[in-house]
């Protein structure tokens, strides 16, 4: 009974106090992510894939991948998505989501900013089903 009691003492007073002393954890993150379709013909869908990165977390994807499988597990595979150049309402690819007030930039605008900004890119791919 004692040696549990010990081993209990270990797990609720040290682990804890290890994590709390320790250094701060940075981690650099995609700040969100959208995936929609659409019907082109026949059995041909368009593939979006938007990415919304912080300006100051990770790079966007040169070229995701998209995994696809049925229900029944007769198909299953993986689509390559492009990069779009311009937005299907023709404005460029890789443009600030919101980018804020004038005068006060964001991290996408000015690296020393402390205000966050968010980029939106689009990928594409088509699929006959």
């Amino acid at each position: 009974m004692k040696n549990y009691f010990s081993v209990f003492i270990v797990f609720v007073c040290i682990i804890p106090a290890i994590f709390i002393l320790s250094p701060r954890a940075h981690a650099s993150h995609a700040a969100g992510g959208e995936i929609t379709y659409e019907w082109v013909r026949d059995s041909t869908y368009r593939f979006y894939f938007k990415f919304y990165r912080d300006c100051s977390g990770i790079a966007e994807p040169g070229t995701p991948s998209l995994c696809y499988y049925n229900s029944c597990g007769t198909h299953r595979g993986s689509l390559r998505l492009e990069r779009l150049v311009r937005l299907p309402d023709g404005t460029f690819n890789g443009m600030e989501v919101s980018p804020g007030c004038p005068g006060y930039p964001t991290r996408c605008e000015s690296s020393s900013s402390n205000l966050p900004g968010y980029r939106e890119w689009w990928y594409v791919a088509e699929m006959t089903m």
